[in-house]
């Protein structure tokens, strides 16, 4: 599909916004720790329901100041979660993965966070949503948008997908679109990347220029449609989604920093 390039959202002052639209929530990461109102820090492996967090992944998440933190990054204060490679919780790499569920969810939308990526073979960075009827359907009923993904070695580019239960009750994957850089890796700046959420359609953002756009009018697609969603950020290690491939000999760790979340509605 053929779009029409926006101006890029601000990167500084979040009260600018855009005609038409206002800012319902943000975190900027400015405090001295991670805002616990917030967000949650999920831990371990999955296990038992779902070892390797239902994709084989081969980290163990937890909330020690060595994965998961606020810290000063130049002139702004950032979330740095970082994988590393040490034996913890019965694997051998730990990191962090931290979810809005049951403390911020919205629905619909332009969401947002300016993210620098790590880079390197085995590494797994997300920013995605799920739907709060996860509680209660389970997955893939409830519903998820990933706003970014990236397969760690192919460090220039990312993914929008999206993940849902189909008319026959089975799983059901869209990877709509992809987006490149020129040259060079997202682990060398910052980027914003962001998803606009109707109920008709999803349209990925990479540096406010849209890149895919997918229906949402389709009948198995109810649950995209009537209810809110909740945020998730992560620094996995291996897993399918990158054919189980691990980071190479002599890897000790890798970061990936946000600099601010943010999620518009319209007037």
């Amino acid at each position: 599909m053929s779009l029409r390039p926006i101006p890029a959202w601000p990167d500084s002052d979040p009260a600018q916004g855009r005609a038409g639209w206002h800012l319902a929530w943000s975190d900027e990461f400015d405090g001295p720790t991670l805002d616990a109102s917030t967000w949650t820090a999920e831990l371990g492996d999955g296990s038992p329901q779902s070892p390797g967090w239902g994709n084989a992944e081969a980290e163990s998440y937890t909330d020690r100041p060595a994965n998961l933190a606020v810290v000063q990054d130049g002139p702004a204060r950032v979330l740095r979660i970082t994988a590393r490679a040490e034996r913890y919780g019965g694997r051998y790499y730990t990191s962090a993965r931290i979810k809005t569920q049951g403390k911020r969810s919205m629905a619909f939308g332009l969401v947002e966070a300016r993210i620098r990526l790590p880079a390197g073979r085995g590494l797994w960075p997300a920013f995605w949503m799920m739907g709060e009827s996860i509680s209660s359907v389970g997955w893939p009923a409830c519903g998820e948008i990933d706003i970014l993904e990236m397969r760690g070695g192919d460090d220039g580019t990312v993914l929008g997908t999206m993940h849902w239960r189909d008319d026959s009750g089975g799983h059901a994957a869209s990877i709509p679109g992809v987006a490149r850089l020129p040259s060079g890796a997202f682990a060398d700046a910052y980027h914003v990347f962001g998803v606009q959420w109707s109920d008709t359609a999803l349209t990925w953002y990479l540096d406010g220029m849209p890149y895919v756009t997918q229906s949402l009018t389709e009948s198995d697609r109810e649950a995209f449609r009537g209810q809110p969603f909740f945020l998730l950020l992560n620094l996995a290690v291996g897993g399918r989604f990158l054919s189980n491939q691990i980071p190479p000999i002599g890897f000790t760790e890798a970061s990936m920093d946000v600099d601010w979340v943010r999620w518009y509605q319209k007037d």
